[in-house]
């Protein structure tokens, strides 16, 4: 019921305040891979083409503190949107996801992707978020409710009618209670165990 209450909130937002605020969330480093802030500086042409659309973007980074190495933040610096830098915690993250209207999560081509969850794309969902993931197809299981194409996103924000919708909360309910209910999943354990058990 909240994500509904939030669908809502911020799809008025967008069409009669004209504010819009994107946030990129999650860690942004990682000692043996090229992740976090280094895929929002590759993908940032994104950035470049939304800027376009409102007067009125708002930019904020959540990231862990260690992630704002020298080096990270001359890639913040050359992002076409200003960004405002938070630094993660569990409150902040709620606060953000609350007023976010875009979730923008690139995904970089690599070995490390394959072995990240989709658990960042769930949460932005959960809080009425549009997301928005180019490059590696990390969040597959959701591919009818978010956008791979920046393009896809314009023309639907030029409409105002958005994949996650609330035409589109009865699939995003089924994908949740299908592939990401913790009781589910803990019976599916179960049932492995009993399996193994048989053997």
């Amino acid at each position: 019921s909240e994500t509904k209450d939030l669908l809502d909130q911020k799809k008025y937002a967008i069409s009669h305040e004209k504010e819009f605020n994107i946030l990129w969330f999650g860690i942004g480093d990682n000692p043996y891979f090229s992740v976090g802030i280094n895929d929002l500086a590759n993908y940032s042409n994104a950035l470049f083409q939304i800027n376009k659309l409102s007067p009125s973007i708002n930019f904020t980074i959540l990231t862990n503190e260690r992630a704002l190495s020298a080096k990270n933040l001359t890639r913040i610096s050359r992002l076409p949107i200003q960004a405002k830098l938070e630094i993660w915690s569990e409150s902040n993250e709620i606060d953000c996801l609350k007023n976010a209207h875009l979730a923008f999560m690139p995904v970089s081509h690599q070995k490390f992707s394959i072995a990240k969850s989709s658990n960042r794309c769930l949460t932005a969902l959960t809080y009425g978020c549009q997301v928005l993931s180019n490059g590696f197809d990390l969040y597959s299981d959701f591919s009818e409710l978010i956008y791979t194409s920046t393009k896809d996103f314009v023309i639907d924000y030029k409409n105002a009618s958005f994949r996650f919708s609330q035409d589109t909360m009865p699939a995003f309910k089924s994908i949740c209670t299908h592939s990401y209910d913790s009781a589910v999943e803990v019976a599916k354990f179960l049932e492995f165990l009993e399996l193994i058990n048989k053997l």
